[in-house]
């Protein structure tokens, strides 16, 4: 609800004290939420740092070597949850400081990145569901294991869902933007030749 009203360029136009306050209510809950994940993966808690344990219970769940496939995937694991993190984090702050430095244009850009590098934990769910199905036609290992890997490689497309509609979601954008400064031009040249 708070995303809707933040995104819609009316709240913005017409109530920009909401739209500030509402700005600062978000920052900080993501703050928290950046918080909370840094402890869950510090203290191992992350479905990706348990790898080792799902494939000593069941060695069959990838390939033949449990062991250096486990190390592999876990570090992997790793990469990928403190890389998404900090990209979290990072879209956060450049989104406040363009923000603070009132520089609107950047500050809604790097505003939608930030939504984006939240987004894909919901995408995430929905992308389970099909991978899980893909995962056990393979019909390798436990269903623990199975369930584990379809929902990590759903995190990953999700990831990569979510940055690339972002991404371009920026480039029509600009696009558009573009196309209004051109237009304004060609009207102001326009009055200027009838003058």
């Amino acid at each position: 609800m708070l995303l809707r009203f933040q995104s819609h360029p009316r709240s913005r136009s017409e109530f920009p004290r909401i739209h500030r306050l509402a700005g600062l209510l978000f920052f900080g809950l993501s703050g928290s939420i950046g918080v909370g994940a840094l402890t869950i993966m510090l203290r191992g808690l992350a479905a990706s740092q348990h790898k080792a344990f799902y494939f000593k219970q069941s060695p069959q769940i990838i390939g033949q070597s449990p062991g250096a496939t486990a190390k592999l995937l876990g570090f992997l694991g790793h990469v990928y949850l403190y890389s998404s993190l900090a990209w979290f984090m990072y879209t956060l702050k450049r989104a406040y400081s363009a923000a603070m430095d009132r520089k609107w244009v950047e500050h809604e850009e790097w505003a939608l990145r930030h939504t984006a590098s939240g987004q894909w934990v919901s995408l995430q769910r929905i992308f389970s569901l099909p991978m899980l199905i893909v995962v056990w036609m393979q019909k390798e290992g436990s269903i623990i294991g199975g369930s584990l890997r379809a929902f990590e490689l759903a995190g990953y497309f999700a990831w990569a869902a979510a940055a690339g509609i972002a991404e371009t979601a920026i480039s029509d954008k600009r696009k558009i933007t573009w196309a209004r400064v051109k237009l304004n031009r060609l009207k102001r040249q326009k009055e200027k030749d009838e003058n």
